[in-house]
């Protein structure tokens, strides 16, 4: 074999190998856009369809870093609103800015996944590109 035929079937490997990758991943829905003005905790997250927000990241000295959220947590609910799809904690903090800024979160955290309630307030934060 050639070193041209061992390129080519070292690329033919790992194209397939990259599709069989991807596919065996479920499909997570990125951060939907933030409208200006959006009250915001301060963190990133990915969503998981049914199931909550996945904290991604924390913008240092938001409401989400005071009140100790970290990667990994999952933020099940605000304000007892279900964060059960992409987009599903708009409402909850809309409502929440609305009646004074406090927002309480049902956190699932990472490191006893025991799930906790923490207060935050969004006039701590300030408004962050990411919620």
């Amino acid at each position: 074999m050639n070193a041209f035929a061992r390129i080519a079937l070292a690329s033919l490997v790992l194209a397939a190998s990259a599709s069989l990758a991807v596919a065996d991943y479920p499909v997570l829905a990125p951060n939907p856009p933030l409208a200006p003005g959006q009250p915001s905790l301060g963190f990133s997250y990915t969503a998981i369809p049914g199931y909550g927000y996945r904290v991604d990241f924390v913008w240092y000295g938001s409401a989400a870093g005071q009140i100790g959220l970290e990667p990994g947590d999952i933020v099940r609910a605000i304000n007892g609103h279900p964060l059960t799809y992409p987009g599903a904690h708009h409402h909850a903090l809309q409502q929440a800015a609305y009646y004074g800024g406090w927002a309480n979160l049902a956190i699932r955290d990472v490191r006893t996944g025991c799930t906790v309630y923490r207060w935050a307030n969004l006039a701590q934060g300030a408004y962050y590109p990411y919620y």
